[in-house]
C-alpha cells in the first residue's frame, strides 16, 4: 500500500512508485504557477477579490481535467462543483495550460517508467481492452450525431474524426472516470468557442439542441458521461488517443 501524500507532493504520488525528476518537478511548478495565475484573474474578476485556494489541490485537479485522470475541477473536492465546472471551462480554453497539462502529462509518464509498473506501460501503449475500445466506437456514433446536430445549429464546420482520450485511452480509468472525446475536423474551433459559451451560460450544446444527456451531478451516472472537446487539429504528442471513428 502506498504512502500517504501531502498536497504539496501531488506530483510524487502520480509518479508512484517512480521517483519525479528534477525536470519534471519544475515544469509541474510552472504549470502550477501558471494555474495560480489563471484563478487569481479569473476569479477577482468573479468576485472583485482573489478567493483563497490551496493552490497545490488546485493544481493537481486542474492537471486531472485536462489530461483525464478520474478525478477533476469538478468533483466538489477543491472548489464547489458549480464553481469547479465553470473553472474548467476556462482552464480548457486557454491553450497554454492545456498545453502544460499535456506537457506535463508525457514527462509523468516518463518518471513512472523508470520503475515500471504495468499500468503505467499500458498509458504508455494506450493499450486500453478491448471491450472499452469496442464500447467507446459505439459511443462514438452517438457523439458524433450530437456534433453533427451542433454544427448543422451553427451552420460551420465538419467532422472529420473522433478520438478516445484521457484515462480511458490510457488504460487507467476508475470506477468514476467518464467518456472524453476529442472531435477532429475543419472549422471545430470555432464551434468549440461557441461551445464553451454556451456551457458557461449553463446551457451545455447538446441540451441546447434538446439533446437528452446524463448530468455530472448525478456520480453514480457519471461513467455514462461524455465529455466532447471540438478541435481543428488531431491529439498531442504524447498524450494517450485511440482513433474510434472513422473505424477501420
Amino acid at each position: 500500500m502506498g504512502r500517504r501524500y501531502e498536497a504539496s507532493e501531488w506530483v510524487e504520488f502520480l509518479t508512484e512508485p517512480g521517483t519525479p525528476r528534477v525536470s519534471t518537478k519544475r515544469l509541474a511548478t510552472k504549470f502550477k504557477n501558471a494555474v495560480a495565475r489563471t484563478w487569481s484573474t479569473w476569479s477577482t474578476a468573479r468576485e472583485g477579490y482573489e478567493v483563497p485556494v490551496d493552490k497545490d489541490m488546485l493544481a493537481y485537479k486542474t492537471y486531472s481535467s485536462i489530461v483525464g485522470h478520474g478525478v477533476g475541477l469538478w468533483d466538489g473536492e477543491v472548489l464547489s462543483e458549480a464553481e469547479g465546472r465553470a473553472f474548467e471551462q476556462v482552464v480548457k480554453r486557454d491553450s497554454i495550460l492545456v498545453n502544460l497539462g499535456h506537457e506535463l502529462d508525457y514527462e509523468i509518464m516518463l518518471d513512472t517508467e523508470r520503475k515500471p509498473n504495468p499500468a503505467r506501460r499500458r498509458y504508455r501503449n494506450n493499450t486500453a481492452d478491448a471491450t472499452t475500445v469496442k464500447e467507446a466506437k459505439q459511443r462514438a456514433l452517438t457523439v458524433l450525431s450530437q456534433v453533427e446536430s451542433f454544427l448543422d445549429y451553427l451552420g460551420e464546420g465538419e467532422v472529420e474524426q473522433v478520438w478516445l482520450i484521457g484515462s480511458r485511452a490510457k488504460g487507467t480509468p476508475t470506477s468514476t472516470s467518464d467518456w472524453d472525446f476529442l472531435v477532429v475536423g475543419p472549422g471545430l474551433d470555432d464551434a468549440e468557442e461557441e461551445r464553451l459559451r454556451l456551457a458557461e451560460e449553463g446551457r451545455p450544446f447538446s441540451r441546447a439542441l434538446g439533446i437528452k444527456v446524463f448530468s455530472r451531478d448525478n456520480l453514480t451516472m457519471r461513467g455514462f458521461h461524455s465529455d466532447v472537446i471540438l478541435s481543428e487539429t488531431g491529439p498531442k504528442p504524447g498524450q494517450a488517443a485511440i482513433l474510434v471513428w472513422p473505424s477501420e
